[in-house]
């Protein structure tokens, strides 16, 4: 059984979908009876009239162009003016026309928005939603961190470099500064897992780490690390968490059971520890717990108050701070609504939104889609907004 493939001589005023039978007839699946044919060695449509008659003797046309030598079909609508497009008869088999069918069917929605499509984690395959949460990443990778002091030869910027075992960089503070900030800003809310300091030097002996959930305006305690934590912070130390204190900040000592105390890394996990932790998606105290745009640690000191207590490894020489990498592991907050973060219009950093949501966080219904609450997707529930599109009532001319 042969079929045409027709090479791509034709014009382009007719724009839809054909169906090719085994037959070499085409038929029109539209009023505009428009065609698209195959190209030579190719599954890419081209258009064309409708009708195909692939006797002989209608190889000449009244078009007075040149006609090039080879076989010629013509097509057109019966009534109308015809054109002769030219082309060559292929074999084929049964299973090229079947894949030739599930091509067109494919052309056939690619113009559809669906789910399946876009390969949307937001979706199942039914186009039904599901929870979805965009991916885990180093969210302080490559920003820029603002230190209050700092040796010119060794600035803030290698906190967030790449960290390459192979080629460590160091920022170092300024020796004649005792406290030092590092500030980093987020871009956007953020829901953190942990926050990590790796050190050149020796780890310093007290430490403070803070959140803001506003972009700076205001700062709140994370956690504080200190040898003596009720001298330096006002805080007693390892203080066990129940439900009543779990979105409260901790104290503890940092070089406890760590070693080397030169070259050490100091990790906070946000959730270890904190009872509703299992619960995650049904605590909205921990939740707001982990949150947060903005990070800044708070280096008090590198040695203890009393020097009697300095391990083998420190001495005085050793009053500055190296820190080689700081590292923030957590996801962009979408509240289960988003599984992506991109920059908007605005170059704003803020979440694709899907289940129709709006917002930065995806922490709103969107216009018209009010009839149930807004709420955090789940594992369970995803907690879509829903709604009607109003129209508005037709009025009679008075």
């Amino acid at each position: 059984m042969k079929t045409e493939r027709i090479n791509k001589k034709t014009s382009e005023r007719h724009q839809d979908i054909f169906v090719l039978d085994l037959t070499v007839n085409c038929y029109c699946r539209s009023t505009q009876h428009s065609i698209v044919f195959l190209k030579k060695g190719d599954f890419s449509p081209i258009p064309a009239p409708a009708k195909v008659n692939t006797a002989r003797s209608l190889r000449t046309d009244a078009s007075p162009r040149r006609r090039k030598k080879g076989r010629y079909i013509r097509c057109g609508r019966e009534g109308t003016q015809s054109s002769s497009i030219p082309y060559e008869v292929a074999p084929t088999s049964l299973g090229a026309m079947l894949l030739l069918l599930l091509v067109l069917l494919c052309r056939t929605a690619i113009g559809r928005t669906s789910p399946l499509l876009e390969d949307d984690p937001c979706y199942d395959d039914t186009g039904l939603p599901l929870r979805c949460i965009p991916d885990f990443v180093n969210a302080a990778f490559g920003r820029v961190v603002v230190a209050s002091s700092s040796e010119p030869t060794n600035p803030a910027r290698y906190l967030t470099d790449l960290n390459n075992p192979s080629n460590v960089t160091c920022w170092t503070s300024d020796p004649a500064e005792t406290v030092v900030n590092l500030t980093l800003s987020l871009g956007k809310k953020y829901e953190l897992t942990y926050i990590s300091l790796q050190f050149c030097g020796p780890k310093p002996d007290s430490l403070a780490i803070y959140k803001s959930m506003n972009y700076g305006e205001t700062w709140l305690p994370f956690q504080y690390y200190s040898s003596q934590c009720r001298r330096v912070f006002g805080k007693s130390p390892n203080v066990p968490l129940t439900r009543s204190n779990e979105q409260e900040s901790l104290c503890a000592d940092a070089r406890i059971g760590i070693e080397p105390s030169t070259g050490g890394r100091v990790a906070f996990s946000t959730l270890e520890g904190r009872p509703s932790a299992y619960d995650f998606d049904n605590s909205p105290v921990l939740q707001d717990w982990v949150t947060a745009t903005d990070i800044r640690v708070v280096l008090v000191r590198v040695h203890p108050w009393s020097m009697g207590t300095l391990s083998p490894n420190d001495t005085e020489s050793n009053s500055v701070y190296s820190v080689s990498d700081l590292a923030i592991g957590g996801r962009c907050k979408c509240n289960g609504h988003a599984s992506r973060c991109r920059v908007d219009g605005e170059g704003s950093l803020a979440c694709d939104c899907k289940h129709n949501t709006a917002g930065r966080d995806c922490e709103k219904c969107k216009p018209f889609h009010f009839d149930r609450p807004w709420r955090r997707a789940t594992a369970q529930n995803v907690h879509e907004c829903v709604g009607k599109w109003l129209s508005c009532p037709k009025f009679s001319g008075a």
